[in-house]
């Protein structure tokens, strides 16, 4: 998982929704969408 998170960041600049998820980001508290990318279906 940390790999996969280094990877997406410093290729894209950014990482995916999934991968958030899967790293455990907080759904407490809306997503920095200039570091986490919007899946399609969380974007309506």
């Amino acid at each position: 998982m940390f790999n996969q998170v280094f990877l997406e960041f410093f290729r894209d600049g950014k990482v995916s929704g999934e991968t958030a998820d899967w790293a455990g980001v907080s759904k407490r508290r809306p997503e920095l969408t200039h570091l986490v990318e919007q899946s399609a279906v969380a974007a309506g």
